[in-house]
């Protein structure tokens, strides 16, 4: 009996799928294309990178001095007429040496407070009246004999001092040392190497008496 059973349904099912198979239809045609897919946006540029900060600028260096290294100028400001005796000194121990005073051009220049003038030591003057006015270098005459001193004095025209009463105020005096080594007319040497650099100015046409003409020689400041 269960054989039976068995075999009907077996004959169901096969009964199931030829009916099945015998509803499937012609294969119909292609379908259409389907539309084309949006294009991908754009990636968006990287960023620029950051400039790099600009490096500190470096610190002035200090003002030269003036003139040069063979040339140096000093300037005594308000030097005062000794109160007794005659004439001024300035102390230039820290400057002068026995090898200055014996090779090297000194020139000198005052500028008197009252005239308009800047006059060349030693020479005459116009400070209210004509006078002569000497300078000397080497060791104090009046204070300390080992000391170097610039010493200047004030005389009459009749080769008197100048009193006390009528001696000029002076703005300042300037002393410009010339080394022996700036001499540079074509090397030529001289036996005295302080008549050469006097002679290199005289061929350059400088009147060494012409602080101006001096001044713009060797390009220092007035």
């Amino acid at each position: 009996m269960r054989t039976r059973i068995s075999k009907l349904k077996y004959l169901i099912i096969m009964i199931v799928f030829a009916g099945l198979a015998s509803c499937e239809g012609p294969i119909g045609p292609i379908g259409p294309a389907g539309a084309d897919g949006t294009d991908g946006v754009a990636g968006t540029n990287g960023t620029n990178g950051t400039n790099g900060t600009d490096g500190t600028d470096g610190t002035d260096g200090t003002d030269g001095t003036d003139g040069n290294a063979n040339v140096q100028t000093y300037v005594y400001n308000n030097p005062q007429w000794n109160t007794s005796g005659f004439g001024l000194e300035i102390d230039m121990a820290d400057v002068l040496t026995d090898e200055i005073l014996e090779n090297d051009a000194i020139l000198t220049y005052a500028k008197f407070t009252d005239y308009d003038i800047i006059a060349s030591l030693p020479g005459m003057g116009w400070t209210g009246d004509w006078r002569n006015y000497g300078v000397y270098f080497g060791n104090s005459v009046s204070t300390d004999p080992g000391v170097f001193t610039f010493s200047m004095v004030s005389y009459e025209l009749d080769g008197t001092s100048t009193s006390n009463a009528n001696l000029s105020p002076i703005d300042w005096i300037k002393i410009v040392i010339i080394d022996s080594s700036n001499v540079t007319n074509d090397g030529a040497k001289s036996l005295n190497p302080k008549q050469a650099i006097y002679d290199e100015l005289e061929n350059a046409g400088v009147d060494v008496n012409n602080y101006h003409q001096v001044m713009d020689y060797y390009n220092l400041e007035y």
